[in-house]
């Protein structure tokens, strides 16, 4: 699920045909409605995502994860950076 809309977090791609594209198998879904999040979080396998506090809700479900740190988006407080630290290994660019 994510924010197509908003030109502050696209880049002006279109990320919803990217990843509709990206993600043609018959397993994998892209939403673009409104969901609760913590049923997506109970019927994923993995979590893909941005440095959201969305990864350390799912960490606590011990499944595997994927955290993309935009450099361009702040991470917030360091609290938040350490959580996130603590759930992830961080990929460099």
């Amino acid at each position: 699920l994510f924010e197509s809309n908003s030109e502050r977090y696209s880049g002006g791609i279109d990320w919803e045909n990217r990843l509709r594209e990206a993600f043609a198998f018959p397993n994998a879904r892209v939403l673009t409605r409104p969901v609760d999040n913590r049923e997506l979080m109970w019927a994923a396998d993995v979590f893909v995502g941005d440095h959201s506090s969305q990864h350390i809700e799912y960490s606590t479900l011990f499944r595997p994860m994927i955290v993309y740190v935009n450099p361009k988006v702040p991470l917030g407080d360091p609290t938040h950076q350490a959580l996130l630290s603590e759930s992830a290994h961080i990929v460099p660019d």
